[in-house]
């Protein structure tokens, strides 16, 4: 108990209450916000265990955290290593501002590390939720370089990219019959992709056949995608946008076998959505593709509060007394920037 209020894990007696209580987040609709729940913490593909505390007043639900099942791999990691991911945190409006953050905090931070995970991270921390983070000993590791090209009706080919249209492919005209718009992922020639083109080293998040199945399942978002086919898939960039807010679309994830197919993915998301704003996070993208951007018009979309905050992947250790220079994924050290491959696809707010 603490001042008045307790902390608990989440069991399904909650659950009608942690639907009233992400009203306040997720969706003012509670059967939208049913859904998304079992899709994030029940049928995620790598969950060990819901991990998500609740604060009690008088048995009220008024408080969340939740951590799900991320897998990370990187160089000297072998089959991968689980780090969960926070996010959906919110504190009923009349109890706000009394310490509710820090002590579910300290709850998940307690059981987390007694179910053996080392590290937690979180990829889509609000400002305040940065704040409060980094005074709890989180560490901000890679700022995200967001970019964005402003909305620019145009540019448009007259074929909005999230119009309804039926479904399997439909080939982009031009670009040799290569390129085809779809809202069904081929989450197998994706992850096939991803296999052939390989990884560097850096920690990134696996991207197989069941967490790609899984993803573009979110039942808050609206994905499309684009795939450029030669004897197999070739590349592809994947599109996503609110189902319920408005707001921009935002390029979730960019692959290709070589720089020439990755711009004109890029072209085509561009001519496609013209009359959206677009959003990409570019802190590890290789020099050729930013350039490109640079080319197709992006620009820095800009921190606020004079630069502190910057939005940024924060990472924690659950082992209170080990130093931060030990914080090592495999043989990577986890607060180097240079050792992360970042992409929107890992957030939940992808």
């Amino acid at each position: 108990m603490t001042q008045g209020y307790e902390i608990v894990r989440y069991t399904p007696a909650y659950k009608d209450a942690v639907l009233r209580l992400q009203t306040n987040l997720w969706n003012p609709d509670i059967e939208v916000n049913r859904a998304y729940l079992d899709w994030k913490y029940t049928q995620n593909p790598f969950d060990q265990g819901h991990f998500i505390h609740l604060a009690l007043a008088a048995g009220e639900v008024v408080g969340m955290r939740g951590f799900v099942g991320a897998v990370w791999e990187a160089e000297g990691v072998i089959g991968g290593t689980l780090i969960p991911c926070g996010g959906d945190t919110v504190v009923a409006r009349e109890h706000q501002s009394r310490g509710l953050f820090r002590h579910i905090m300290a709850a998940a931070e307690q059981d987390l590390a007694a179910a053996g995970h080392r590290f937690i991270v979180n990829f889509s921390a609000s400002r305040v939720t940065y704040f409060r983070s980094v005074r709890q000993g989180w560490r901000p590791v890679a700022p995200y370089r967001s970019l964005y090209r402003p909305a620019d009706r145009a540019v448009a080919s007259g074929v909005a990219a999230f119009d309804e249209f039926g479904d399997g492919e439909h080939r982009i005209p031009g670009h040799n019959g290569k390129l085809f718009l779809t809202k069904t992922p081929a989450v197998e020639e994706m992850a096939g992709l991803i296999e052939r083109i390989g990884g560097d080293g850096r920690i990134r998040h696996v991207r197989d056949q069941s967490f790609l199945a899984w993803r573009f399942r979110n039942p808050l978002s609206t994905y499309r995608f684009l795939l450029w086919r030669g004897d197999e898939l070739e590349g592809y960039l994947i599109l996503k946008r609110s189902r319920y807010k408005p707001g921009p679309v935002i390029v979730v994830d960019w692959e290709a076998v070589t720089p020439e197919t990755r711009s004109a993915l890029l072209d085509a998301a561009v001519q496609l959505c013209g009359e959206h704003q677009l959003d990409i996070w570019s802190v590890t993208l290789p020099p050729e593709a930013c350039a490109r951007l640079a080319d197709a018009g992006f620009r820095p979309l800009g921190d606020d509060n004079n630069g502190r905050y910057v939005p940024s992947v924060l990472v924690k250790t659950t082992q209170i007394s080990s130093p931060p220079d030990s914080w090592t994924i495999g043989n990577r050290a986890v607060l180097s920037d240079e050792n992360w491959d970042l992409r929107m696809i890992y957030s939940d707010g992808a």
